[in-house]
């Protein structure tokens, strides 16, 4: 469990995050989870794939939790059983290498959902994982990254995790990607988005993890903005989740 969430955090922290309450709206967010697990750069084994599910459902938890019940994530997993090439990746600066949804032309993450009867328009994140090992001869540029909306499968916004960092930390890389997701559906639908790279000052000053920042963003996010006028991203229910109080 999140240390967030057992431990206390200093007290104006705690009064920002707040006491979870019943709300009448929830944004409910597809997330297509897919793990790539062989690339030219390292091979992941079944209990690292596991892995990533366990941490992608204690993000679904997490979120939930801390944005008060204001936003919820169905998840759909999947498998890609290719071995991911070289040239599959975006390398830039020469060395170092990430999996983009694009190579040149070629749509290659959509090819492979799309292959496996993924249709366009029904997720709004697709999130990717895929194997990976640093090398001096290939390192990732990134711990993670993302791309914002309308990038792939039609709708959906674009991140993607390397699984080369501790098993227990990949649920925070894919919570930071997540947010950049929600911030690129809110603005687009004029919401407006607290700026994520300011975590590290809110860090600094209450003496917290990123985790804590994440949760500060989901609490304080302008859901009423979005959920007055959403955007084309997630659906709109009733929050049927009891928040309890963070002690």
């Amino acid at each position: 469990m999140r240390s967030w969430l057992r431990c206390l955090i200093p007290a104006s922290a705690v009064l920002l995050l707040g006491a979870g309450v019943p709300t009448e709206d929830q944004l409910r967010l597809s997330v297509l989870v897919v793990v790539y697990p062989e690339t030219f750069a390292a091979a992941a084994t079944r209990d690292e794939v596991e892995n990533v599910w366990r941490e992608v459902a204690e993000s679904t938890e997490f979120v939930e939790r801390a944005s008060r019940g204001r936003l919820a994530l169905d998840v759909e997993k999947v498998v890609v059983e290719r071995v991911v090439p070289r040239d599959d990746f975006q390398e830039d600066p020469p060395g170092q290498y990430w999996l983009n949804d694009y190579a040149g032309s070629r749509h290659l993450v959509e090819d492979d959902l799309v292959a496996l009867g993924q249709p366009p328009n029904r997720f709004d994140v697709v999130a990717v994982f895929y194997a990976w090992e640093n090398r001096l001869s290939h390192t990732t540029p990134f711990g993670a990254a993302s791309i914002g909306v309308n990038r792939i499968l039609g709708k959906a916004a674009y991140l993607a995790v390397p699984m080369v960092w501790t098993p227990s930390t990949l649920s925070s890389y894919f919570e930071h990607e997540l947010l950049h997701c929600l911030e690129s559906m809110f603005e687009d639908a004029g919401a407006g988005f607290p700026h994520l790279h300011n975590g590290w000052a809110f860090e600094a000053t209450y003496g917290v993890d990123q985790a804590a920042w994440n949760a500060w963003v989901l609490s304080n996010a302008p859901w009423d903005a979005y959920l007055t006028k959403p955007g084309s991203w997630g659906t709109l229910a009733g929050s049927s989740t009891s928040i309890e109080p963070i002690r």
